[in-house]
């Protein structure tokens, strides 16, 4: 799966970006889905 593929899975299940990480962006919401580091 490529990046762009998952914050767009992230985003449509309410989830948010919160920073960029040294190696990974962050990303939070309501649901556990959303509890994600996101690779760069």
């Amino acid at each position: 799966m490529k990046t762009a593929e998952l914050i767009k899975i992230l985003k449509k299940n309410g989830c948010f970006f919160v920073e960029h990480g040294k190696e990974h962006d962050k990303w939070h919401g309501t649901t556990s889905v959303c509890e994600s580091g996101v690779g760069c």
